[in-house]
């Protein structure tokens, strides 16, 4: 099954939002989205994955959205111009309030609340040295 590639992987934003909302609605009721049963029945039916409950599936395909939504997320963070602002003579890249995607320093967790730079260097477990 990890052979299945990530169905939102092109879905535009406004598209991501419809489903997010359609999520959250369904949710409440106690219901799944329709928006991500209708993405785990093409998976498979794609997929052949025959053996697969749809329960799984509809399971993937959540985290196959929530993994999308989050990976923009942090994405745009890389386009913030931070460095300007938080470069202070100090090594951003190991900072314990740097906000780190896929091993890349994507943005500033105080820069982010507007508060100047407090460098505190980060050990290896990610702590306080």
């Amino acid at each position: 099954m990890n052979s299945v590639k990530n169905v939102f992987l092109e879905t535009d934003d406004g598209e991501l939002q419809d489903i997010y909302l359609d999520y959250i609605n369904s949710k409440k009721e106690g219901l799944v989205a329709t928006s991500i049963s209708e993405h785990a029945r093409k998976i498979k039916s794609d997929n052949l994955l025959n053996k697969i409950s749809i329960r799984e599936l509809i399971n993937l395909v959540e985290n196959m959205f929530f993994e999308e939504v989050a990976r923009r997320y942090f994405l745009s963070f890389k386009n913030d111009n931070y460095k300007q602002y938080y470069s202070k003579g100090n090594d951003c890249d190991i900072c314990i309030y740097q906000c780190i995607y896929n091993g890349d320093v994507t943005t500033c967790k105080r820069f982010q609340k507007g508060l100047d730079c407090d460098f505190i260097e980060r050990g290896e477990e990610g702590e306080k040295i």
